[in-house]
């Protein structure tokens, strides 16, 4: 019977699924009415901790709590003996009696909302129309007893029992009308897809089953449902009961690209042609689908609840919020991991109530209903930020940036936000800062963002730092030199709303005026416009479209998104598309940068960049193509600037519209060519590719596109266009130019600039490529001036056809002061166009790196970098120019041609520099850093691990007597963590066995006494590892030392939404001894990191540059330690012989820059990764006392990875990285040097490092970026304190 509560219930959760944010929560406690059955108010937890023993309370802490679960789909007196024959019937009160059995079955299985479509004859309270049906009337039936006999004449050809519309549109408009003035929704059976779009377009609430589609119209369906918001309940596993394994699978992957467009999915499964009590079957079928669990978790809950209707259905249920039902469920396992969780339901409550027996819970609501939301166009009328309490009143009346659903309005002009991606705090260097910047908005980025690493700032609360490398003012002063406004990536509780919002009170009450934008860890639609506490300005999201297997050079595993337009209308319609950040990653045990880069290329850039302007993205963040030496010489970075330059140019994209999905057949004949258009009142983009973009076989195609001319059949002078393989084109339609009109062009353009005497176009293609292009001049008498030989051209009045051919020559066409310039792609890629106050940008052709150009009375100074012996042409260079200097100088010859180009030969000053500087000349010195192993050292300085409960709040139980997870005691830095135990023997320990957590790629080593145990060298995947070291001969009453060495890889980052990764603790988890008899012995332990902690010694280097070993402790990493403490060594010809690490340092001296002019990337060059190698070690080292561990991997990103190794370590076994790029400024290029590097030594051989290289890069003369001092590098002092 029902317990007697009368009292509020409190249920108190460890994790629970909160569809309306598609995230998993932790330590939420729900406050239930059992009077009303509602939720009345829900909280996150402050700690992890014991509850109070209350009566009313329900412990759910280590299940997975949801909302109850609702079957979108069922027939409540249905079950599978059903339907019966005509002449047998059931009494009322045993259909009735089977009904109570289906709802328990439903109850116990998690259901506690049932959406009923009626049950054979017997009707239901909801409106349910028939689209069609399998008719068996004269239609070739199966026998049934007491039939009259077979049908005598049976068509002789079509299937059996075929589905029949059964009405008409206006029939099916006229039901949907009738059920409206009811108040009521119609659900819309629907076996073809044809069927289903008649009844979509007629206004139906949702469609069933639309189990096949032989008219292939299943585009169409999607597309008028997704605009009109049409629910799809596809009862897959009703499809399951009846089809064979290929039609069932075609069903599958039909749900799955529905979902994948942005179509919304209910869970309901046509309960009752299967057993009750199994309806998680329909959402484990579209888990096997390919639908994100949470999805899926989302359409079983929160749709559920659409599909019925709403408010409309009297209830609110489906989600969390207070006033909703308090249906509320709970797995025994988690859903993410155990693809049989759905079925292992622990819990139910229904209404606020919950007992052992489900026939007390009952009040399953039995109602559908559905309001249709709206879809907007394009809204011209700007929006500004969300009234937050705090701003200034010139910011309230004149905002500096507004926007619409179609971009950013800033200062009242629309802009194209393309913006490139910069971590300062991986390049310690403040004065590279600028290099790299200005090297970004050389690449045609107007805006940067960036991340701030907070673990840097505030290393212990309260003790905030930003000044030296860390000093954000610099960068900031940076940025504003080099023109960039500034995009900071903030980290958030995400997507706690609550923080979201405390942060923007905070932001707003500082002064920023800016809107927000989200970066959404995908497109789950946290924190939109509209959603309430904690929505931001302007919805953004990640996209890493490709698997971050590297090795994947194929594109195997990655997939282009066709509904990415539609997928941002169904979140934030009336915003710009922002896609916030997209990339890859680099693992550890990966196949290396180089392989990535391979992967990530320039076509990868062509590909997937321009897929996102197919879908009308208005706000792009990428990582920019720039090598961690700070290097532009990658394809990629070219691509980049071709596509970064056309969109600066094409005011007119900013207001296109995109088609809401690619098209095959429409703008060109080809099928496999697929065009997405994107058009507006300023011109067409016809984004074109072809269909199997994995492919790199080049294909042959011609379109038809709609201009302000016609419908226009290109190319028009004969021959075909050529598509590259693992490429896409952006062709142009009625594209203005100054007073022009391009009224297509096949080529692609790359800018175009109005000077004061001529315009100027730049056009490319593929090399040996036939292009074409219509103009219309303005004036119709412009005559044609002069044209290339190659180019045919045909006149028309104001229109001028022209077609040529692609070659390593530049072609021109001139029409009076029109200049069009049609050259090939590696062409386009040395143009350059920067920016010149007061001026249109100058196009300049040449150079390997043109920073910027300025002009002062008659004078042009261009500042660039040289590899070579260039010759610089110059277009638009106005006539009062009289002088030219490239980088303070004159050029060696200068002259202008006649077309007005101005060229410039620079002559380059080759440096010639050894290449290699080998370590093994260098005097290296030798400590042993673990003197912990001696038997006379003592450890009483150290801190005592004596925290009875940890203050962690990760959800990782805590398994000893006392806390050993580092951080209680203040240690966070990644590096080494020490723990020693002192224990009393009894002389039964046979084994030690030790649970150790460092994060991935981490290693453990174990000791008793001086006596080595053994180790774990760490893998590719290992988060944490349980060992086992055999012990033996230990003497009962004896003192022993154990000695655990934690190489901690620092904390992780919270990849998932709503997780807490991050607090995942570092040390030892766990240990016992194997006994032969007797009680364990107790163990008293020990641990230190770095020195003092949060209280960390060296504020300069910050507080995560050093860990736990000796030398660190002593500081003897830093320039000049003492030499007293060390003797000789030799770490590459010799090394360590035992297990163990080991300590070495070396001072070598650097005469590297000739003058400031130079930039010569240098870098540490280790071994090859050997991954069979027996005798595998690590090594982390410092330069200059920076280890740099949270500093580098400046880019590495979309072209680029985060590569989630650090500056300074490597490990021989996993690998990848084994070339450091070490930054000038943390190297002395001129003066002494000291390079400190640790040698762990895993295996029982110990180990050496051997090659290990200085290694100098290209040399950049006549480099135009700013001088390069040193950054502050404190020598050794004796540390107070230091253990």
């Amino acid at each position: 019977m029902v317990s007697p509560k009368r009292n509020a219930i409190a249920v108190h959760t460890s994790l629970l699924f909160d569809p309306k944010r598609k995230a998993f929560v932790k330590d939420v406690t729900i406050k239930v009415s059992p009077v009303t059955g509602a939720i009345t108010s829900l909280y996150t937890r402050s700690s992890y901790q014991p509850f109070a023993s209350q009566p009313n309370d329900i412990d759910l802490r280590g299940k997975v709590v949801l909302p109850g679960f609702v079957d979108a789909h069922t027939h409540i007196f249905l079950h599978t003996n059903a339907p019966l024959p005509p002449n047998v019937s059931l009494l009322p009160i045993e259909r009735t009696l089977r009904a109570t059995n289906h709802a328990r079955a439903a109850l116990l299985a998690g259901y506690t909302t049932y959406r009923d479509l009626g049950s054979e004859a017997m009707g239901a309270y909801v409106i349910k129309v028939y689209a069609d049906y399998r008719r068996k009337v004269m239609r070739w039936p199966a026998d049934l007893p007491g039939s009259e006999g077979r049908v005598l004449f049976p068509p002789d050809r079509g299937e059996r029992n075929p589905v029949v519309l059964l009405y008409t549109r206006e029939e099916m408009e006229a039901i949907v009308d009738e059920a409206r003035m009811a108040g009521l929704p119609v659900a819309a059976h629907a076996g073809e897809a044809a069927t289903a779009l008649m009844a979509v377009r007629a206004g139906v609430a949702s469609v069933e089953h639309m189990f096949e589609d032989k008219e292939g119209v299943m585009g169409e369906v999607e597309e008028e449902m997704m605009k009109r918001g049409t629910i799809w309940v596809p009862t897959l596993a009703a499809a399951e009961v009846y089809f064979d394994e290929g039609k069932m699978g075609r069903c599958k992957e039909r749900v799955k690209k529905a979902f994948d467009n942005g179509v919304t999915i209910a869970a309901g499964g046509d309960t009752g042609t299967f057993n009750h009590g199994l309806n998680s079957r329909e959402m484990e079928i579209m888990v096997e689908a390919g639908i994100p669990v949470e999805d899926v978790l989302v359409a079983g809950t929160y749709h559920g609840w659409l599909a019925c209707g709403k408010d409309a259905c009297g209830f609110r249920f489906g989600w969390w919020d207070e006033g909703n039902r308090a249906d509320i469920i709970a797995l025994d396992t988690d859903p993410r991991e155990d693809p049989k969780a759905l079925r292992n339901v622990s819990f139910v409550m229904k209404d606020g109530r919950d007992s052992e027996d489900p026939f007390a819970l009952f009040g399953l609501p039995f109602t559908t209903a559905l309001s249709l939301p709206s879809i907007s166009k394009i809204n011209l009328a700007p929006n500004a930020f969300h009234d937050h309490n705090a701003r200034s009143t010139a910011a309230k009346q004149n905002p500096p940036v507004t926007w619409d659903n179609a971009s950013l309005l800033i200062n009242g002009k629309r802009e194209m936000i393309l913006s490139g991606e910069f971590h300062p705090f991986r390049l310690p260097v403040p004065a590279l800062w600028h290099d790299v910047l200005e090297k970004m908005k050389a690449a045609g980025l107007n805006t940067v963002s960036f991340y701030i690493n907070w673990a840097l700032l505030e290393g212990k609360r309260g003790d905030f730092r930003a000044s030296g490398i860390f000093s954000l003012d610099e960068f900031f002063e940076a940025a504003k030199e080099v023109g960039f406004p500034a995009k900071v990536q903030v980290g958030v509780k995400f997507p706690d709303p609550g923080y979201m919002q405390y942060v923007e009170d905070q932001a707003r009450k500082g002064g920023i005026v800016v809107p927000f934008i989200s970066n959404d860890g995908w497109d789950a639609g946290n924190n939109i416009p509209g959603s309430g506490v904690g929505q931001v300005d302007i919805y953004g999201h990640e996209l890493y479209p490709l698997d971050w297997d590297c090795n994947d050079v194929g594109w195997d595993k990655g997939t282009l998104r066709d509904a990415l337009y539609s997928r941002h209308l169904s979140l934030s319609s009336a915003t710009p598309f922002a896609l916030s950040e997209g990339g890859m990653l680099d693992l550890w045990g990966s196949s290396g940068p180089a392989r990535c880069a391979e992967k990530y290329n320039q076509e990868h850039s062509r590909v997937w960049y321009k897929n996102n302007y197919g879908a009308g993205v208005k706000i792009f963040n990428i990582f920019p193509a720039i090598d961690e030496d700070r290097r532009v010489d990658r394809e990629k970075y070219s691509e980049l600037k071709l596509q970064t330059n056309f969109l600066k140019v094409s005011a007119g994209y900013l207001t296109a519209i995109p088609e809401v999905k690619p098209t095959t057949g429409v703008y060109s004949p080809n099928q496999n060519i697929t065009v997405t258009a994107v058009v507006g009142p300023e011109g067409g983009f016809y984004v074109t590719r072809k269909t199997a973009f994995r492919d790199k076989t080049p294909l042959n195609y011609t379109l038809t596109l709609p201009t302000s001319k016609g419908m226009i059949a290109i190319p028009k002078l004969g021959g075909t266009l050529t598509m590259p393989g693992r490429d896409t084109r952006i062709h142009v339609t009625d594209y203005p130019v100054d007073i022009h009109k391009v009224i297509y062009c096949t080529a692609e353009i790359f800018t175009w600039k109005k000077f004061d005497d001529k315009t100027i176009v730049f056009i490319y293609g593929g090399m040996g490529e036939t292009h074409e292009l219509l103009l219309e001049r303005n004036p119709v008498s412009l005559l044609l001036t002069k044209v290339s030989p190659g180019v045919k051209t045909e006149q028309a009045g104001a229109y001028l056809y022209a077609q040529w051919t692609t070659g390593a020559t530049r072609q021109m066409i001139r029409a009076g002061s029109l200049f069009i310039y049609m050259i090939d792609r590696a062409s386009a890629y040395k143009l350059w166009v920067p920016d010149t106050p007061g001026q249109p940008p100058l196009i300049i052709s040449g150079g390997y790196l043109i920073r910027t150009a300025k002009f002062t009375d008659t004078t042009l100074s261009i500042r660039g970098d040289f590899t070579n012996d260039t010759t610089l042409e110059i277009f638009g260079v106005p006539k009062t120019v009289t002088t030219i200097l490239v980088n303070s100088k004159p050029p060696k010859t200068q002259q202008f041609d006649e077309n007005g180009i101005w060229q410039a030969q620079i002559a380059y000053a080759v440096r010639l520099l050894e290449k290699a500087l080998h370590t093994y000349k260098f005097q290296w010195k030798y400590l042993d850093t673990l003197p912990e192993l001696s038997p006379s050292y003592s450890d009483a300085a150290w801190p005592d691990a004596s925290i009875l409960t940890t203050n962690n709040t990760f959800l990782q139980a805590q398994k000893t007597e006392t806390s050993l997870f580092a951080g209680d005691y203040g240690f966070h830095a990644g590096g080494a963590l020490l723990f020693r135990g002192r224990f009393t023997a009894t002389g039964q320990e046979k084994v030690f066995n030790v649970v150790t957590q460092g994060g991935v790629a981490f290693a453990s080593m174990a000791w008793l006494n001086e006596m080595f145990l053994g180790s774990w060298p760490g893998n590719a995947t290992a988060r944490v590892h349980s060992d086992s070291y055999a012990l033996a001969g230990l003497k009962a009453g004896e003192e022993y030392v154990l000695t655990v060495l934690v190489d901690n890889m620092g904390y992780a980052q919270n990849n998932n939404v709503g997780g807490d990764d991050m607090k995942a603790p570092r040390g030892i988890l766990e240990y016992w001894f194997g006994m032969g008899a007797g009680e364990q012995p107790k163990v008293r332990w020990k641990v230190t990191g770095n020195l003092k902690g949060e209280d960390y010694v060296d504020k300069v280097r910050g507080p995560l540059n050093e860990g736990g070993l000796f030398a660190e402790r002593q500081g003897y990493h830093q320039p000049s330690p003492p030499a007293t403490k060390f003797v000789d060594g030799d770490p590459i010809n010799k090394g360590i012989g035992k297990p163990g690490v080991g300590f070495y340092t070396t001072e070598f001296k650097l005469e590297v820059a000739y003058d400031e002019s130079n930039d010569t990337p240098m870098r540490i060059e280790f071994p090859a990764i050997d991954p069979v190698k027996s005798n595998n070690y690590r090594v982390s080292f410092w330069v200059n006392g920076y280890h740099l561990r949270y500093h580098s991997k400046l880019f590495r990103g979309e072209t680029n990875t985060y590569l989630v190794a650090d500056f300074g370590r490597y490990i021989s076994h996993i690998g990848p990285q084994t070339s450091f790029p070490v930054p000038e400024g943390v190297f002395k290029y001129n003066g002494t040097n000291t390079l400190a590097m640790v040698i762990w030594a895993t295996h029982t051989e110990g180990a050496r490092v051997q090659p290990l290289n200085l290694q100098l890069d290209t040399t950049f003369s006549e480099s135009s970026r700013r001088q390069v001092l040193p950054i502050a590098a404190p020598a050794w002092a004796e540390r107070p304190g230091a253990y």
